[in-house]
């Protein structure tokens, strides 16, 4: 957002719109505003602009499922192991997800009644992965939700909670989220992620962001205009005008 809000400030200034030249330093300007200090040194804005800027030192992050990010580790660490060892659902006894406490707080609808309220569902998440072996946007209709096949399996999921872990995103970031599952016939599996799909120090590859473009774009797109604009965003740092490209988009 702050990206966009850049862009449309340039774009605006270059159509003519004007505004207090002084708007970060006046007395009541945003520099006071968000510092609440009237001694603000305002060169820091621009002191360790572009070095590095901040997209390229953090990276992307590019959800690979359409919930929220904080069930992501799980849901790859589950999706794992019934890709490796090829269980099914009705084969599993129970399912044990070790979280954060934040995490807990975040997906707090153990048992939700609609595709909203699924988005922030461990048990949702983690019940369609066994079941369905994929999350994407047909997972998360409120008709998906209600299935018979998916309450059955809300009593097999257990969430337990790291213990004398304080609510903290800069910690718990470093915390694996780890999925323990039995099987009906004691067989017991384990796997942990730290860093789930599509975090920049574990991206997507072009095959799996193909695929999430295709599932998105395609409810608006024909094949020929998602293939095309696909082509299009991958060399996107090299596309001299967008306005072709925005043509594609408009559908």
């Amino acid at each position: 957002h702050a990206a966009m809000a850049g862009v449309q400030a340039a774009v605006l200034a270059q159509m003519g719109l004007t505004a207090n030249d002084s708007i970060l330093e006046a007395p009541l300007g945003f520099a006071k505003l968000y510092t609440q200090d009237d001694d603000f040194q305002l060169e820091a804005i621009t002191n360790s602009l572009g070095k590095p800027y901040e997209i390229i030192a953090s990276g992307s992050f590019i959800k690979k499922y359409p919930c929220c990010a904080f069930s992501h580790r799980a849901i790859d660490a589950l999706l794992d192991l019934v890709n490796t060892y090829g269980f099914s659902a009705q084969a599993v006894a129970e399912i044990e997800c070790v979280i954060g406490p934040l995490t807990d707080e975040v997906l707090k609808y153990s048992r939700p009644i609609n595709g909203t309220e699924a988005k922030f569902s461990l048990e949702y998440c983690l019940a369609t992965a066994l079941l369905d072996k994929k999350l994407g946007l047909a997972q998360f209709t409120d008709d998906s939700v209600q299935r018979d096949e998916i309450q059955q399996l809300y009593p097999r999921i257990q969430r337990r909670i790291y213990a004398d872990i304080p609510k903290d995103s800069t910690i718990e970031k470093d915390l694996p989220s780890i999925i323990k599952v039995t099987l009906n016939d004691g067989q017991p599996f384990s796997q942990e992620v730290v860093l789930q799909k599509g975090h920049p120090q574990n991206p997507l590859s072009q095959a799996e962001l193909h695929a999430k473009f295709w599932e998105c774009a395609s409810l608006a797109l024909s094949p020929e205009r998602i293939e095309h604009a696909f082509s299009q965003l991958l060399q996107l740092d090299k596309v001299e005008h967008i306005n072709p490209l925005m043509s594609i988009l408009r559908g």
